[in-house]
C-alpha cells in the first residue's frame, strides 16, 4: 500500500475506501487488523522503535 510512502489525502481516502469495501464484503475486522499489523512490521521504512510501539498498541487494541 502506498500509504507508508505517500501520506496524502488522496492515498488516505483510497485506503479508507478499501477498508470499507473489505468490511462490507464480510471480512472480519480482526482479520484486517492482524494483516495490517503484519504489513507494517514487514516494512523496511519503520525503525525498530516504531515497530515496538506498533506491537504495544496492536496488543492493546486486540484485546478490546
Amino acid at each position: 500500500m502506498d500509504l507508508i510512502k505517500e501520506q496524502t489525502i488522496t492515498v488516505l481516502k483510497k485506503a479508507r475506501d478499501t477498508l470499507i469495501k473489505l468490511l462490507v464484503n464480510g471480512i472480519a475486522s480482526t482479520t484486517i487488523f492482524i494483516n495490517l499489523v503484519k504489513v507494517f512490521l514487514n516494512n523496511k521504512l519503520l525503525n525498530e522503535e516504531s515497530k515496538m510501539e506498533l506491537i504495544h498498541w496492536a496488543s492493546f487494541y486486540e484485546h478490546r
